[in-house]
């Protein structure tokens, strides 16, 4: 595994075990008629960050895949896979700021626990740019035996 592989593991595992942390989105609350009303704190797993958190899943089970699995014949390269789930996971748990999900007590509202889950998520698709560069940089041609070039000659 690269350092950009364990990025993405750590970054998407962590996002993942964040997700049960019942304080992203906040609802209820106020008063009745003079009295209290509780409010209601719920983790990720509700509106578009349900779709984060299942992108989550989906990456972990692609690294595994992909690094200690069967020989994987595709024709898009694995990499754009990992920055593609890590860059649409990240613009899910931005939109979880203003697409707010609808609950039993009417819309919720963000809490304290959806920024460091971005934080997250940005993180994750740092490993994944990272990773998708190294792909790149690996990729580059090299020119081919008597193409003219002369090797192994210092000016």
């Amino acid at each position: 595994m690269t350092a950009a592989d364990w990025v993405i593991l750590v970054g998407a595992g962590t996002f993942l075990a964040w997700t049960v942390v019942p304080h992203w989105y906040r609802a209820g609350g106020g008063t009745a008629f003079g009295i209290p009303l509780p409010s209601y704190t719920y983790n990720g797993w509700r509106g578009t960050t349900m779709f984060s958190a299942l992108l989550a899943v989906v990456a972990i089970a692609w690294l595994g895949l992909r690094l200690g699995g069967p020989r994987l014949r595709i024709s898009i390269d694995p990499r754009s896979v990992d920055l593609t789930l890590a860059g649409a996971a990240l613009l899910l748990t931005l939109l979880g700021f203003v697409v707010r999900p609808a609950t039993g007590l009417g819309t919720a509202s963000p809490s304290w626990a959806l920024p460091p889950a971005t934080l997250l998520a940005g993180i994750w698709t740092y490993g994944a740019q990272r990773k998708h560069r190294e792909g790149r940089r690996s990729m580059r041609s090299t020119p081919a035996a008597g193409s003219g070039f002369i090797t192994g000659v210092r000016p």
